[in-house]
């Protein structure tokens, strides 16, 4: 196309990202809207399943809720949920904290976690899931253990390299940083990692 070629020849890299990146979140809003418009008519309690992804992650009788088309909800989970207060039994999520911002990555400077302008996704979302739970509801939270990757980088530098368990990601993690650099982020995707002690 001679547009797209244009486009790639006159604007910079860091413009068509941004470009694109506009687009994406043009089509998740619309999408949300559409998703808090079905969720009014649920019949409550239910219960979630947050980032629940493509269609193997579903849970049957769960409101399985994701930004991709296959989601019975199209949320996007950094806006407040949809749902009364106290109107969900169970939550879970799977793989899904580590793609939201825990401290608010916009501003590397920033000393604190979240400010009144620029809040914490994943607080806000936890605070939003205590906000929808019965009282003695159950939230249920999976997250890679990045301390299991970090012992890895750490064994490899030790007589311990052997204890290492083979590698089960893209075949260019061919050294212990890059495997470090893959979990951690996976290219874009993940803005945060969790052990035990920083879930808690």
């Amino acid at each position: 196309m001679k547009i797209t070629r244009t486009l790639k020849t006159n604007l910079s890299i860091g413009l068509r990202t941004a470009i694109r990146t506009l687009g994406q979140e043009l089509s998740t809003q619309r999408s949300h809207r559409r998703a808090v418009r079905k969720a009014a008519a649920l019949t409550y309690p239910i219960k979630l399943n947050l980032g629940s992804g493509l269609r193997p992650r579903h849970v049957d009788g769960w409101v399985n809720v994701d930004v991709n088309s296959d989601a019975d909800l199209q949320l996007d989970l950094r806006e407040p949920l949809p749902f009364p207060d106290e109107s969900v039994s169970e939550i879970y999520t799977e793989h899904f904290l580590e793609h939201l911002s825990y401290p608010n990555l916009d501003d590397s400077t920033a000393w604190d976690v979240e400010t009144p302008d620029r809040p914490s996704h994943v607080l806000s979302l936890l605070r939003e899931c205590r906000r929808v739970l019965v009282s003695n509801g159950v939230l249920d939270i999976v997250v890679p253990d990045a301390s299991l990757i970090v012992t890895e980088y750490v064994l490899s530098q030790t007589e311990h390299a052997s204890s290492i368990p083979s590698w089960w990601g893209p075949r260019w993690c061919n050294t212990p940083m890059h495997r470090v650099n893959y979990v951690f982020r996976q290219g874009r995707e993940h803005l945060y990692a969790y052990d035990e002690e920083t879930l808690t």
